[in-house]
């Protein structure tokens, strides 16, 4: 799933022209030895800049991924196209999480959503109460950053770092916290309420 992943951006990136086939497959020979994430790598080798990956590349990715969290919520009955459509309009306006504009709206209980991201995307649903955190990470993970994007670091195994997130599909999100890092990241899904907590609980 990575390395598909990996391709996409790749793939992305030379189709937007910020980056050449042959930097790619530098970025990729060195992305394997190095272990880092692909975005960090083409950063460190100036061949794109942070704000233009987590611009450019993020809203292409950001856009693929709402279309399908709201295909998978349709599919499953839990919301209608045309609530589908409202949604889309209030994250135009107000630029927040598409789950949590329709949560916001009404359309659907955070519980139906996190159950239906955990089960589109595979991802772990984690419960944070009373969960025993590495506060270890605390330290790679500043306050403003953790708030700002709603995700809370949890544990580490083997350098990769499992963090808590109310939307797991938000890759640029994902990709910032790699970079700001430099360790990889696993996404596991959490209620936004209980992350907010746990961020009160950990950084105070």
């Amino acid at each position: 799933m990575l390395q598909r992943r990996r391709k996409k951006i790749g793939e992305i990136l030379i189709a937007q022209g910020l980056i050449s086939n042959e930097q790619l497959m530098r970025a990729l020979q060195e992305q394997r030895q190095s272990g880092m994430s692909l975005g960090s790598v083409l950063i460190k080798q100036g061949y794109i800049s942070e704000e233009e990956l987590t611009g450019v590349l993020g809203r292409q990715i950001q856009l693929d991924q709402r279309k399908r969290i709201g295909e998978v919520l349709i599919d499953q009955g839990l919301i209608t196209s045309q609530q589908l459509q409202v949604g889309l309009e209030e994250q135009r306006n107000t630029r927040e999480q598409l789950g949590r504009c329709l949560v916001k709206l009404g359309f659907i209980t955070e519980g139906k959503l996190i159950d239906a991201l955990s089960a589109q995307l595979d991802i772990q649903h984690v419960v944070l109460d009373n969960f025993q955190f590495d506060k270890k990470l605390v330290g790679l993970f500043p306050e403003e950053i953790v708030r700002k994007y709603r995700v809370v670091p949890i544990f580490e195994q083997n350098g990769v770092i499992t963090v808590a997130m109310a939307d797991p599909t938000n890759l640029r999100t994902i990709d910032h916290l790699k970079f700001k890092t430099g360790r990889e990241i696993e996404p596991v899904i959490a209620s936004e309420k209980s992350i907010l907590t746990a961020i009160d609980n950990l950084y105070t």
